[in-house]
């Protein structure tokens, strides 16, 4: 019996040299500030691509599921390090506080790992989606299959519920010692080396698709007016033309980025490779009202409504067409 407390004693000590150490506690308040300021962030990235109308439904259905995933795995992060933090503070009298219990530790891990994984399997997700509104450009705007992506958002989700539902079982039913540090790799619920073994060729496979999609597009573009002679079909043609290299571009940056992740990177990427994506969330509601903008907005807006529009011709009608995809 003695010999068991005095490896609980060695165990608290151990856990106040690492987790109240003054160096781990800075990484976790940093941690909570950017986990804070991602998921505002990509509610308001999420919102403004949904609202961008240069973007095809199907892709806008993809992109909010990886968002959600973005979401998903920062508010997870976000409560471990919250726990921990509020563990340092309770512990000032007594460091026993600072242990995790293995297992807890390890559903923890399990859970929080799920979400980068489907990041991974939707980004390859959408780089299939972009090849086919690349093989397809002439008639791929009319193809609206909203229910079919969602459903392929969704399988990720079940895949890993199949593996990981299995694991969560086999961390329950094994030791459930204290661990002074809770981390994947302290857990040992995750064999991290088995997930980069199939998690990085992938991203690597999905930079390399998404380069050659991209390359496609931009050759292609200057191509289109010759395929086509009916002026609808060269509009159309080329729109699309133009969505597929705005968003495989942030594609082919993005992708890369898979492991290890944070949405603050995911966010900055989007929004300085689209022009439309940024100037849609300056103009958002709430960066107006974080900056306070909204007044002169709103000034600007009723002064603008009581103008007369002019009359527009057909080259007005086009260049604001061309404004919106553009």
């Amino acid at each position: 019996m003695s010999q068991i407390a005095e490896n609980i004693s060695e165990q608290c000590l151990l856990a106040q040299e690492t987790t109240g150490n003054w160096r781990i506690v800075t990484v976790l308040i940093l941690v909570v500030i950017l986990d804070i300021s991602s998921v505002f962030l990509l509610g308001i990235y999420g919102h403004c691509c949904l609202a961008n109308k240069a973007l095809h439904p199907n892709l806008k259905a993809l992109i909010f599921s990886l968002t959600l995933c973005f979401v998903i795995r920062n508010t997870l992060t976000l409560i471990r390090a919250a726990r921990m933090l509020i563990a340092g503070i309770i512990s000032q009298q007594n460091p026993c506080y600072l242990l995790t219990p293995r297992t807890i530790c390890g559903i923890e891990s399990l859970i929080n790992a799920t979400p980068v994984e489907v990041v991974c399997w939707t980004f390859c997700i959408i780089s299939i989606e972009r090849t086919f509104a690349t093989f397809f450009y002439k008639n791929y705007e009319k193809y609206k299959f909203i229910s079919f992506a969602v459903i392929c958002s969704l399988i990720p989700w079940a895949f890993q519920a199949y593996h990981v539902i299995p694991s969560i079982i086999r961390v329950i039913t094994g030791e459930n010692d204290a661990i002074p540090y809770c981390s994947s790799i302290s857990s040992k619920a995750i064999d991290i080396f088995a997930t980069l073994g199939y998690i990085v060729p992938m991203a690597i496979v999905d930079v390399i698709l998404s380069a050659i999609i991209l390359f496609v597009n931009i050759r292609a573009k200057k191509y289109v007016l010759l395929e086509s002679n009916n002026g609808a079909n060269y509009l159309t043609a080329k729109f699309q033309r133009l969505e597929n290299i705005e968003a495989t571009r942030s594609i082919t940056e993005a992708s890369g980025l898979t492991f290890p992740i944070h949405g603050n990177i995911h966010v900055i990427i989007g929004l300085a490779l689209s022009s439309k994506t940024r100037q849609k969330l300056i103009n958002h509601p709430l960066i107006r009202l974080i900056t306070c903008r909204r007044n002169k907005t709103y000034k600007n807006a009723v002064r603008n409504s009581r103008r007369i529009a002019p009359l527009a011709d057909q080259n007005d009608y086009f260049n604001a067409y061309r404004k919106q995809w553009t």
